[in-house]
């Protein structure tokens, strides 16, 4: 409690007493110089009064007067009082000055000692409100104070902790380092520590705590005591203990697992790898970390997988997966699958996962996969092909038989004006008909690659049923249902004539000796969103608009085996047969985007529905041939090369028929050597592809050695694919198919002489 002025009752009454100090002490010097001024002038009154009495020992009464020695007295006493009060003053002076002194010195000091009891109040809450244990270490090792919480740490009291040795409460693991550590704190080597120790309490049990020690030194540097702070970090410990676990289990999942791991930053270096890099790539992790990852990447994928990590970086979270080639240590690239995760948000990451694994063999599988189906789909063709000889044969016989009727006719009759241009248009339709069996059979034979135009169902499902109607047995009706209204689809013409031809020619064999129908219907149909369809495969079919294809039979049908089983290659139920025809279809339907249904059961028949997508925009299927338009006749000097002697003449007659001037060659070497004689007199060559010597090819390039501009027509029987990527940027080159029509011919050149 403080007094009102603010200073605190014990000081106030100190500083009382000092004042009625001084007062005494001033009243004291008062009356010690009022006693000397009148003990003074008592002595010489009566020093005075015995100098009258000593004269002669005679009593002599003499009257004087006492008023001047009064005054004398007086004056003299004044001038006494006055030096005496001068002096009583500068005593009193004196006192108070040094009473106010005092009084000064002993507030300072007082507050001092209140400042440092203060002081001390402070350490000894904090020391006592500290967290941590805190202890003083003689240099003898004894622990000589310690707070309550060092206490509860150990276990222990006060009473029993002060005292005892400090590296008996080191672990035994603990006490070889800690005691070389204390020698040299107390030896001045070191002026701190800070490490973590285990500790063990009074009962046994132990912990983990953080120490920072120091020395606390004399004025002359010896050593006075060491000074520990411990603080109990078992829970830290327990943590990074099992932090530790997790990231060993981590690194040794992310050591042995197939893929590698690798973390880059912003710009693609390289800030980690996992070891397995050298197992799959032949890289050692030095190798690579601080690298750009596009190094190692193939120049061809270089642009595509940096786009990858673009798209990617602008995206937190974002994942991608491609594939790309990567090199490996010893200059070899490998095919590798890789997934891209954009993790620069997480800050254990702080970059981005890039995980990768050697996909090679899988490639090289994809690839032979690739080869074997395509030699499926081949042989399947050649299997078709086989079938459908005997019903192009049937047709070609039939088409030899109108071409020699007609010509036998027309050299039997004498009305000669009257019918020889009936019998010779016979004769040209027959030829036009035998020209299309003839593409179609290269088409089946895979002369043609997969094209995909616009086409008409209704048509080529009608073309496809009339010429294997001849090569199935007699007792195998075919019926069909076929809707006109039915848009066009996208498609390529030989893949469905092939799935037609398979599917027919297997409802046929299914039906057997016996009686039987194949039905064939094609219909629009609309799938709409409530709707839910699937395919053979379980997959579903979208809401959408399909041309829906139907073959159905009244064979002998199949179990469920049968039907899970058909679609694998070489699965067949035939005595003979490859078996690839219905894993073809399947192919073929994928590769078309459409959907396929099947329903069987034995003894019954068996029931196909292909659904191919109708585009929303529909424009004109295969656009029929367009009739040669008849120009005036032509002008100019053909070269006409051909090692075919009929042909050649041939050939020739009908050129010089249409007013062409013709010089001819039979390979070409002649053509070449023609030329290089008479090429000023050449407007076109008309030039064959398969002749002996020099083939068409060959002697197409050497003429465009010779003359970059000179018009060619290359002719074949085979389709364009024969020349395809020859004449595709010659503005200056056409091919025609064998056998061309005469005025579509005559057309051509003349255009081509433009």
């Amino acid at each position: 409690m403080k007094s009102d002025s603010g200073t605190p009752p014990q000081k106030t009454d100190e500083i009382r007493k000092i004042h009625r100090y001084a007062l005494i002490c001033s009243l004291i010097w008062t009356l010690l110089i009022f006693g000397l001024l009148v003990a003074e002038n008592l002595q010489e009154f009566h020093e005075h009064g015995r100098s009258m009495e000593g004269a002669g020992g005679v009593v002599v009464s003499v009257t004087v007067p006492i008023v001047p020695v009064h005054e004398a007295m007086k004056s003299k006493i004044q001038v006494e009082a006055l030096i005496f009060l001068c002096i009583w003053l500068s005593g009193l002076g004196f006192i108070w000055f040094g009473t106010r002194k005092i009084v000064s010195t002993m507030t300072l000091l007082h507050d001092e000692r209140n400042s440092l009891r203060e002081s001390d109040e402070r350490l000894r809450v904090i020391f006592e409100a500290s967290v941590s244990g805190i202890i003083v270490v003689s240099p003898q090792g004894v622990i000589d104070f310690a707070n309550r919480r060092m206490a509860e740490m150990l276990g222990m009291t006060l009473q029993e902790l002060i005292g005892t040795h400090y590296l008996g409460y080191l672990h035994e693991s603990e006490k070889q380092i800690g005691d070389e550590r204390m020698r040299k704190l107390m030896k001045g080597e070191i002026q701190l520590v800070s490490l973590d120790r285990l500790y063990v309490r009074g009962d046994g049990t132990e912990f983990w705590g953080n120490l920072s020690g120091r020395r606390l030194e004399n004025q002359d540097g010896s050593l006075r005591a060491l000074v520990g702070v411990i603080t109990d970090i078992t829970e830290r410990k327990l943590v990074e203990d099992e932090l530790r676990k997790s990231e060993a289990k981590q690194r040794a999942m992310i050591e042995n697992i197939v893929d590698v791991i690798a973390i880059l930053d912003r710009d693609g270096i390289n800030r980690y790898d996992s070891p397995n890099i050298e197992k799959w790539f032949g890289w050692r992790t030095w190798d690579v970390v601080g690298s750009a990852i596009w190094d190692n990447i193939h120049p061809d994928d270089l642009k595509s997988a940096q786009k990858v990590f673009a798209d990617i970086l602008g995206e937190p979270g974002a994942a991608k997966t491609a594939e790309c080639l990567f090199r490996c240590r010893d200059g070899r690239y490998k095919w590798i699958e890789y997934t891209a995760d954009n993790l620069l948000h997480d800050p254990n990451v702080a970059g981005v996962l890039f995980s990768y694994h050697d996909i090679t063999e899988r490639k090289r599988a994809e690839m032979e996969h690739r080869r074997l189906e395509h030699q499926f789909h081949h042989a399947q063709k050649m299997e078709s092909l086989g079938v459908l000889a005997g019903g192009i044969a049937h047709d070609f016989n039939n088409i030899l038989a109108v071409i020699m009727g007609q010509c036998f006719m027309a050299r039997k009759d004498t009305d000669l004006q009257k019918t020889y241009e009936q019998y010779f248009m016979q004769i040209e339709t027959a030829a036009g008909r035998a020209a299309v069996l003839c593409r179609q059979m290269l088409t089946y034979a895979g002369r043609t690659e997969f094209v995909q135009t616009r086409l008409s169902l209704g048509p080529l499902v009608e073309e496809v049923t009339r010429m294997i109607q001849s090569a199935i047995k007699k007792n195998v009706t075919i019926e069909l249902d076929l809707k006109c209204d039915i848009p066009e689809i996208d498609g390529d013409v030989s893949q469905i004539q092939q799935i037609l031809m398979n599917l027919i020619i297997n409802s046929a064999e299914a039906i057997g000796d016996a009686n039987g129908t194949i039905r064939i219907a094609l219909a629009k149909t609309a799938i709409m969103p409530e709707q839910t369809f699937s395919d053979v495969f379980g997959t579903t079919i979208h809401a959408g608009n399909y041309a829906c294809l139907e073959i159905s039979d009244t064979g002998c049908g199949m179990d469920e085996e049968t039907q899970k089983r058909i679609f694998e290659p070489f699965y067949t139920t035939k005595f003979t047969g490859r078996g690839l025809g219905m894993s073809a279809i399947c192919g073929i339907i994928k590769a078309h985007d459409a959907a396929l249904q099947l329903t069987s059961k034995p003894d019954v028949g068996t029931n196909f529905k292909i659904f191919f997508h109708m585009p929303e925009a529909s424009i004109d299927a295969i656009a029929a041939p367009i009739a040669p338009v008849l120009t005036e006749k032509g002008g100019g000097a053909i070269l006409l090369v051909e090692d075919e002697q009929t042909l050649l003449n041939m050939g020739e007659v009908l050129l010089e028929t249409f007013g062409f001037s013709v010089i001819t060659a039979e390979n070409g070497h002649e053509a070449i050597e023609t030329y290089l004689k008479r090429g000023g007199e050449i407007d076109v060559i008309l030039l064959d592809l398969i002749m002996p010597v020099m083939g068409g090819i060959e002697a197409y390039h050497e003429l465009r050695k010779i003359s970059s501009t000179v018009p060619i027509i290359i002719c074949s029987g085979y389709s364009i694919e024969s020349v395809k990527g020859t004449i595709d940027n010659d503005e200056h080159a056409k091919f025609m198919n064998k056998p061309y029509n005469p005025l579509e011919l005559r057309d051509v050149l003349v255009k081509m002489m433009e």
